[in-house]
């Protein structure tokens, strides 16, 4: 990523600007929903990494001010000061600068101590270190082919926790469940972060590996905020009898939980019923994503009528799969038919216009609804990303633009298989067997790929 700021540029070194805080990190918090809730604990790591929010601000108006000025400064790349400046006229304005504590209705829990400098500053920095790091976790994950290995990096100066320096040079590969718990950020200030190797690098700088294994659990400790409760938290044993466990409502990778599509799983609207393509006026019609009225079609590139595709640009039917016995049984087959084996987290396809990686760890829900049988079609979707006839980057009524794959099938009667690539890197897909005109409504977006 151009500009990239390290880290430890992030927190505590004055008014050094951040600049080059674009892509990925912004798009990360733009990805973000809104919460009211009245303390930090209230929302598990997940769903902090879709929503933001801030304990104690119970006003959405106010919520949107902070959102919008954190976006700002992401985006301009704007220091701590800038944003203060910005933002205190307005709070003062609506009567929320340096307001007392305020206490929770319901349990009389006091939630946060007003919005004040100091307290506006944890604000900016935690959400700016989990944005950055979502983005950077966004772009190992993207060259994990290149470069499997990933370092735990702390900067070892008086500010750093002791579990924190513990966990310093400690080398796992990208797809050690270490990750899914201890990806830094974890916790308020957290400046750690994480540098990626090749295998060569590995071997040639003699850099020591680890497998969390055992040494990585959840474990039932004591509420620190709740006496006589216990919460289930991620626990690694760094080193004999001695653990680390992330700060409470950090425990998670913000970046793989920020990579999650909540429309994933539903089909097109189209793809039942063409005549709904342009049903925009909300996103999810029914059971089904819409698509964004107003596109440019297949006329519009001056591409061919489906009537008229030659058989040479269509592929031989590679033939359907059984349906399967269980949802665990369809996982199984998908893999094998995407050439994933055993051993295998992850494969690396290159197609006309894009790397992807398949990952093994989304495939269950790319097959759990057991009603659609998706496995069926399983062999129809690597000839569709490998030579598609069209690629088109779809916008959907979602505000979200998917790139969607169109691949043509000879057989009994001719086929269209459509990939959609959805924004966490899984995919769906659907086989149609529909006479030219219906086939054509779905060539919708901006052409991006044609044979």
């Amino acid at each position: 990523m151009p500009g990239f700021v390290e880290m430890g540029m992030l927190a505590g070194q004055g008014d050094r600007r951040l600049a080059g805080m674009l892509g990925a990190p912004v798009k990360y918090f733009e990805s973000k929903g809104m919460a009211v809730t009245w303390g930090w604990r209230e929302m598990d790591a997940a769903a902090h990494a879709r929503a933001f929010t801030v304990a104690g601000v119970t006003k959405l108006d106010v919520l949107q001010d902070l959102r919008a000025e954190l976006r700002r400064a992401l985006n301009e790349g704007q220091t701590f000061a800038d944003f203060r400046k910005n933002l205190i006229p307005r709070l003062q304005a609506k009567g929320w600068w340096g307001k007392l504590a305020q206490t929770d209705p319901e349990t009389g829990e006091m939630a946060g101590k007003g919005l004040t400098p100091r307290r506006l500053e944890t604000i900016f920095r935690a959400n700016v270190q989990s944005a950055y790091m979502a983005g950077r976790y966004r772009a190992h994950r993207e060259n994990v082919a290149a470069r499997p290995w990933w370092q735990y990096v702390a900067l070892l100066d008086g500010r750093t926790r002791p579990q924190h320096s513990a966990l310093n040079g400690r080398t796992f590969r990208h797809d050690d469940p270490f990750w899914q718990k201890f990806y830094p950020p974890n916790g308020f200030n957290c400046r750690c972060r994480v540098r990626a190797f090749t295998d060569a690098e590995v071997r040639r700088r003699g850099i020591a590996t680890s497998i969390s294994g055992r040494n990585l659990e959840q474990v039932e400790l004591p509420d620190p905020y709740r006496p006589g409760q216990t919460l289930m938290r991620p626990r690694f044993e760094h080193a004999p009898g001695k653990y680390i466990t992330p700060d409470i409502g950090w425990e998670g990778n913000p970046g793989a939980m920020a990579l999650w599509d909540p429309a994933a799983t539903l089909p097109d609207c189209s793809w039942s019923d063409p005549g709904v393509a342009d049903m925009a006026a909300r996103p999810i019609v029914g059971n089904c994503l819409g698509i964004a009225a107003g596109q440019r079609t297949w006329k519009d590139f001056g591409r061919a009528d489906l009537r008229d595709v030659p058989a040479a640009l269509r592929h031989a039917s590679p033939g359907m799969v059984e349906r399967a016995a269980s949802r665990e049984y369809a996982v199984e087959v998908l893999a094998a038919e995407l050439g994933l084996t055993a051993e295998q987290s992850q494969r690396i396809i290159k197609t006309p216009v894009e790397t992807l990686v398949i990952w093994r760890d989304l495939l269950p829900h790319m097959v759990e609804k057991e009603a659609d049988g998706r496995e069926r079609y399983a062999r129809f979707i690597l000839p569709t990303l490998l030579d598609p006839f069209e690629v088109y980057l779809t916008e959907y009524a979602d505000g979200r633009a998917r790139p969607r794959y169109i691949g043509l099938f000879q057989g009994d009667r001719d086929m269209m298989c459509i990939v959609r690539r959805n924004r966490d890197g899984s995919f769906l897909w659907n086989l149609m067997h529909a006479d030219h005109r219906k086939m054509n409504a779905h060539r919708v977006g901006e052409l991006i790929y044609g044979k």
